[in-house]
């Protein structure tokens, strides 16, 4: 649960400064939005975390963020370990001021995540790694920061949750680079207004149908290259095995009856 506090800790700030959002802050919100997800993001991951725009309407009680991004870990070629282009978040503003913040939608999309194999290892694998380290002996201040700014017990709830335009940036050593679409995902009552989740716990059931879905998307592929390429090996090895049976005489002749259909 520890691998997913970046979404999490992501979650909490917004709606956090939304909550605190007095008019002191209204001019300068999304800069202090912007600042506190990149700031904050990289002493998870261990990476840099880029978010370009931050656009919030604390009257609407609404958030949207454009191309939000996760970089790798050092040792592989891909730029990002995943990436969002649009993420709007509608909050529902009467939850501001109780213990748990509803969020009536959550929409991402343009999402790309980069599964890249290099030797034994992954970049995800990696990256997982170094958000473990990072976070695995408890609350960072960080964390501890961002949760007094958006009160002791503050929980969260999203009512829908929508993954759209969705693909895996699929990078191998043996079979190449491919670039797979993957369905819409959508999720529904993550937490509710009586039982919210953690930080946490919400960006784990953010993350997990994004990466299941990833995971099936990249194994099903690997599962079809895998097949042709034991199919073409045991064809060249029939054909080896014909060719070294054959005498000189006969592969002549074999030769000429393939001329005769144009082979």
């Amino acid at each position: 649960m520890k691998a997913f506090k970046v979404i999490g800790i992501l979650l909490l700030i917004i709606v956090g400064l939304l909550a605190a959002g007095g008019y002191y802050l209204y001019s300068n919100l999304n800069s202090l939005v912007k600042e506190g997800v990149e700031t904050v993001g990289p002493q998870v991951t261990g990476t840099n975390v880029n978010l370009n725009s931050v656009d919030i309407a604390l009257k609407d009680a609404r958030a949207q963020f454009k191309g939000f991004s996760v970089a790798n870990p050092a040792g592989f070629t891909t730029d990002n370990a995943f990436s969002f282009e649009d993420i709007v978040f509608d909050i529902d503003p009467s939850s501001l001021q109780t213990d748990v913040i509803v969020i009536d939608e959550m929409r991402i999309s343009g999402v790309s995540i980069t599964a890249e194999q290099k030797g034994l290892d992954s970049n995800l694998q990696a990256l997982l790694r170094q958000i473990n380290e990072n976070v695995g002996g408890g609350s960072t201040q960080q964390e501890q920061a961002a949760e007094e700014s958006a009160g002791k017990e503050i929980k969260l709830a999203i009512k829908k949750l929508v993954f759209s335009d969705n693909k895996v940036n699929l990078v191998t050593e043996k079979y190449g680079d491919y670039v797979l679409e993957m369905p819409i995902i959508e999720s529904v009552n993550l937490g509710s207004a009586s039982n919210g989740l953690t930080p946490a716990q919400m960006g784990k059931a953010i993350v997990d149908p994004l990466i299941k879905q990833a995971k099936k998307t990249a194994e099903k592929r690997l599962k079809k290259l895998a097949e042709e390429n034991i199919k073409d090996k045991a064809e060249a090895k029939m054909q080896e095995k014909l060719d070294s049976a054959l005498d000189d005489d006969a592969k002549e002749k074999l030769d000429k009856v393939k001329g005769l259909f144009g082979k």
